[in-house]
């Protein structure tokens, strides 16, 4: 597991903002179109999940977040609730430089 990401905690604890968490209403799904609403480095929330973190026995979520295009992929590595957001955080692959930006 990584180290607590601190400066998204923080700032989602600071702005209220929230992650629609897909798998409540369908366990079975495991693609979703999402839209990153806040991003830190190599953490983002989105608007909406298919990854359930870890909690009330329910073990983490692994797998990849990627671009429309193909040409950006996220591999989650750990989830963290703070508030009513889940921070996804992991390592970029194979993008060239490319990274994520808020609102794509």
């Amino acid at each position: 597991m990584s180290a607590e990401p601190k400066v998204a905690v923080e700032l989602m604890e600071t702005t209220g903002l929230k992650t629609h968490r897909e798998y409540y209403e369908d366990t079975y799904k495991f693609e979703s179109t999402g839209k990153i609403i806040a991003i830190e480095g190599e953490q983002f929330v989105l608007d909406k999940t298919v990854f359930h973190p870890q909690g009330g026995g329910q073990p983490m979520d692994y797998g990849v977040i990627t671009s429309k295009n193909g040409k950006i992929t996220f591999k989650i590595s750990d989830l963290k609730v703070a508030g009513d957001a889940i921070i996804h955080i992991g390592k970029y692959e194979n993008t060239d430089g490319k990274t994520f930006s808020k609102d794509q």
